[in-house]
């Protein structure tokens, strides 16, 4: 009886053995496959973005909304062009910082701007120019 009862623990040693080891296999896979996926997840979000660059006279300013229109020469004639505002967009006065709220309408300004995944213009930096 007492070697049945040592080979039935045996057994159960073994199939408890072979189901941690399966289990470790699997933690390892997982372990490296959610690592070796979030550097590349997060290289994703780091974008090369084409920087445009031009001057006009501002012609729509909405500081709740951070939007802003800029009027420029086209054709023997105006138009406009419409800009979200970012937090991080670089504001500056005659080359020195400034706020966005120091943005008024009629100023004469250079701003370079980029266009994100979704098409919306979103301005890099703004110079208004005295």
């Amino acid at each position: 009886m007492d070697k049945e009862v040592f080979r039935t623990l045996q057994k159960v040693i073994l199939v408890s053995l072979r189901a941690l080891s399966v289990l470790l296999v699997l933690g390892i896979v997982l372990f490296i496959g959610i690592n070796t996926a979030v550097p590349v997840h997060c290289q994703e979000k780091v974008e090369k973005r084409q920087l445009y660059t031009f001057s006009g006279i501002v012609s729509f300013v909405n500081w709740v909304e951070s939007k802003i229109g800029i009027r420029y020469v086209v054709n023997r004639g105006t138009a406009d062009a419409f800009f979200s505002v970012p937090k991080e967009a670089m504001i500056t006065k005659d080359k020195r910082p400034t706020w966005f709220s120091e943005v008024n309408i009629g100023d004469r300004v250079t701003v370079t701007y980029y266009a994100d995944h979704a098409g919306v213009m979103n301005i890099a930096s703004i110079n208004i120019e005295v």
